[in-house]
């Protein structure tokens, strides 16, 4: 038993002195790279989570992300932890869960959700870079533009279209759907941002080098993740 049980903490030992040596290795590259290689390897993670794990398994990854964001939320707050922003970061986890078990399709769901996510944020970030002038909220986030968020919402939405079309579903139906979810994606950046300014931070941690910590890549779900599982409750009760 005891030999076991040494080797079990000695190659754990050793995983995290790996992954702390990768950590170094990626925190001292130029920026832009940096970003791109983690955002890479980032959403390398997602797809095996949600592709290549059962339903459970996918569970349990979303309750160890979520304890991580309330981790980040007490530093953020020196210690104290805000009911509200640790709801919601619960309620959205258990929203992907719901999403991930819905009948045989729900890791469909999930990657449709990252896609428009992911759409709406690359788009409100590029066009909010060559066009936008207007400050969309200065108080809470003075790098974001009314142009950009339209940008993005506009992006977003018309990549769900295209998604829906693909899989053969109704048109008006992407519209509505992905118009939802780019909105209430703005919205959690939004919160976030104010989160962040309540506290004092520039971002909500360093797990992630540059692209900062695990709820600065995670509050585009924030709201979107509930609004996405709602009206498949409410489908899966009829």
């Amino acid at each position: 038993m005891f030999p076991k049980t040494k080797t079990v903490h000695s190659n754990t030992s050793g995983l995290f002195s790996r992954f702390s040596k990768v950590h170094n290795m990626l925190e001292v590259l130029p920026e832009k790279q940096g970003r791109i290689l983690v955002g890479l390897i980032m959403a390398a993670v997602v797809l095996f989570v949600t592709l290549a794990l059962p339903a459970w398994a996918f569970g349990v990854a979303v309750g160890v992300l979520s304890v991580m964001m309330v981790r980040e939320l007490g530093h953020m707050f020196k210690g104290k932890l805000p009911p509200l922003p640790i709801l919601l970061v619960v309620i959205s986890a258990l929203c992907l869960f719901f999403i991930r078990k819905e009948a045989d399709v729900g890791h469909l769901f999930i990657l449709y959700l990252v896609a428009v996510v992911s759409l709406n944020d690359s788009g409100a970030y590029l066009v909010g870079k060559r066009i936008g002038k207007r400050k969309l909220a200065p108080q809470i986030s003075p790098g974001k533009t009314i142009e950009g968020a339209a940008g993005g919402i506009l992006v977003g939405t018309l990549g769900s279209i295209l998604l829906f079309s693909i899989a053969g579903l109704p048109i008006l139906l992407g519209l509505i759907s992905g118009a939802i979810i780019a909105v209430s994606a703005v919205a959690g950046d939004l919160y976030e941002s104010k989160l962040k300014r309540m506290a004092g931070v520039k971002d909500s941690g360093t797990a992630l080098m540059h692209h900062g910590g695990f709820l600065d890549r995670y509050d585009s779900y924030l709201f979107a993740a509930p609004l996405l599982a709602f009206p498949l409750f409410i489908l899966s009760l009829l």
